[in-house]
């Protein structure tokens, strides 16, 4: 109960203290944070420097909660940026996955777009560090936001510009090997296998189908009733659009 108070009232004074000044505040901070993001990132890059970060700068930052053994592992960090995946080479910037980080990149690119700053120097910022995060979730997201910044305009380039991006998200879906292959395997594993965020997204929906009004909250019931601490990591939810309903229903 008290998480869940927490959460609810942080987002209340956020809105309440901040207002109107939300949407010119959050890209401003989002576009700093990917600016130290890509230098910290363009220098893991340089062989055995990220070995380095991870070995003898990340233990600086160790988290005194820190505790063995438990399903959520402390990260390897420099609180500005997230170590954890240096070695497959993605871009988490300050947060906790890459895929994470793509959302609330793209979330900053919505914000401050008003139809014509999306190339200019904090969208091509912007931009570049969703590219880095190797997300599926973050190409797919980032592709619809294109197509929605070119359905809104009504020059006769934008109309030409969306069958060729169409074509091109194609050509990349399909040549791009993670990208089709990290679709089609979650898509095959749904039924056994919710690690993935379409897993979840399906595991969900079932769930939320049968709690649809209150949900099931946040204590050992939550999951249609079958205990949190009981689940393993290919059971593990991580789909947090879907994991609102069926909690809060």
């Amino acid at each position: 109960m008290a998480g869940t108070l927490t959460r609810l009232f942080l987002a209340y004074f956020v809105i309440a203290t901040l207002g109107s000044k939300f949407f010119r505040l959050y890209p401003k901070i989002i576009y700093h944070l990917a600016v130290v993001g890509l230098l910290i990132y363009g220098i893991t890059l340089i062989p055995g420097i990220g070995d380095f970060l991870l070995n003898s700068i990340s233990p600086i930052f160790v988290s005194p909660f820190d505790e063995s053994g438990q399903f959520y592992k402390a990260h390897r960090t420099m609180l500005v940026y997230n170590l954890e995946h240096v070695e497959s080479l993605r871009n988490s910037g300050p947060f906790w996955e890459p895929g994470a980080y793509a959302i609330f990149l793209i979330f900053a690119q919505i914000l401050r777009y008003d139809g014509r700053n999306f190339f200019d120097k904090q969208g091509i910022i912007l931009f570049v560090s969703v590219i880095t995060t190797f997300s599926t979730s973050g190409y797919i997201g980032e592709f619809l936001f294109l197509i929605m910044i070119l359905l809104n305009k009504r020059s006769l380039l934008s109309k030409i510009a969306i069958p060729v991006l169409l074509v091109a998200g194609f050509f990349i879906y399909s040549e791009v090997d993670f990208l089709e292959r990290k679709i089609e395997q979650n898509i095959i594993v749904a039924d056994y296998n919710t690690s993935s965020r379409f897993g979840s997204a399906v595991a969900d929906f079932y769930d939320f189908i049968e709690s649809p009004i209150i949900g099931y909250g946040r204590g050992e019931q939550r999951y249609a009733g079958r205990k949190y601490v009981s689940f393993s990591a290919e059971f593990h939810r991580n789909n947090g659009l879907s994991d609102l309903f069926v909690t809060y229903g």
